[in-house]
């Protein structure tokens, strides 16, 4: 038996914490670090956007707490898990292992905030006061810090992250204690795979907080960038112990690594193994199934945020182009990647698309 098989659960918990703000300190006490500069104060300026856009009247010192704790987080989650697609970082931890990041990069975090702060303003519109001027201090925080902690297994990940993001509050001094209301809502972001969605529990406490972590992780179903987004999990997925590693696996086996590549070099990797072709072929069609029987952590989603029908059309027009021969798997990146780009706008159903 390993020595991580011995640790009780809050050993394990404790251990992974305690070695991410031991990163984190590392990054912050390097000096002359431009890549810890730029990412830092990149977050602040984004975050900062955000409040002007969405709470312009909330004061510079409420403020604070979210940009300082969500920078930090969104800095370290660049300089982990790269930066976007297109700089991807590779990952692993105690159960994962040479995952290549194409969704879980820091764009995503930043989603995540930016999503939460339009998801907690359209629902203030039709139910004034739902989210106040603390829930606003804590969106950049339940975002930065929802994914902090990958590699350790689902249900894992989420709770050491939702541990990481309350010891920090503690340390900075927004909260003596840890904040049950972090926790629920990065909690809920976790997939629940007997139920197939997210953990958000009516019968459990601080419902709307619930609703702000589970919301914005999967917002994109709803609008344009959801089938483009959804390829970048596919690719990532196919690099996890969930799929028996068949991307890494068949990287190796062609001689390519998956170090420095892009989302577009591994669709292009797919198109170059039958493996990888026929296994893209089921995952892809399978998103229609997802899509259509998902359940959001707001019953009322569809309604705020009416773009899922589309996307369902879509991929459908993908899948079928693409399993009949007349979409190679790059194409269908670079179809969902026109179609987020225009505005979801236009069908590309039985076209011979070669980008």
């Amino acid at each position: 038996m390993s020595n991580q098989e011995q640790l009780t659960i809050e050993q394990i918990d404790r251990q992974a914490v305690n070695e991410t703000i031991a990163d984190i300190q590392t990054y912050l006490q390097i000096e002359n670090d431009s890549r810890q500069h730029e990412a830092y104060t990149g977050a602040v300026t984004f975050i900062d956007s955000l409040y002007e856009q969405y709470t312009p009247d909330m004061p510079v010192a409420d403020r604070m707490y979210g940009k300082l704790l969500g920078a930090v987080g969104l800095a370290r989650a660049e300089l982990r898990y790269g930066k976007d697609e297109f700089s991807p970082h590779i990952y692993g931890g105690s159960y994962e292992d040479q995952v290549i990041a194409t969704y879980h990069h820091a764009n995503h975090p930043r989603g995540f905030i930016a999503n939460a702060f339009r998801y907690a303003t359209a629902v203030n519109q039709r139910r004034p006061g739902t989210y106040d001027r603390e829930a606003f201090i804590r969106i950049p925080v339940i975002g930065a810090y929802h994914d902090a902690i990958m590699g350790n297994g689902r249900g894992n990940d989420e709770r050491q992250s939702a541990r990481l993001a309350t010891e920090l509050m503690t340390k900075l001094g927004f909260t003596l204690l840890a904040d049950t209301k972090t926790t629920v809502a990065i909690d809920a972001t976790t997939w629940d795979d007997e139920l197939k969605k997210q953990s958000v529990n009516e019968q459990k406490p601080h419902l709307e907080y619930q609703r702000l972590g589970a919301v914005p992780d999967l917002l994109p179903i709803f609008d344009r960038r959801g089938p483009y987004e959804g390829i970048c999990v596919l690719i990532e997925d196919m690099s996890k112990r969930l799929h028996d590693q068949i991307l890494t696996r068949e990287a190796g086996a062609l001689g390519m690594s998956l170090v420095g590549v892009t989302i577009d070099d591994c669709l292009q990797l797919v198109d170059q193994s039958p493996v990888l072709r026929e296994k893209y072929g089921r995952m892809l069609a399978g998103q229609i199934p997802f899509y259509e029987s998902f359940k959001p952590g707001d019953p009322d989603l569809d309604q705020y945020f009416p773009g899922r029908g589309d996307n369902i059309v879509l991929l459908r027009e993908v899948s079928d182009a693409y399993n009949a021969g007349r979409l190679s798997a790059h194409d269908t990146l670079l179809v969902t990647r026109e179609y987020m780009a225009k505005g979801g706008q236009g069908s590309f159903a039985g076209q011979d698309f070669k980008g």
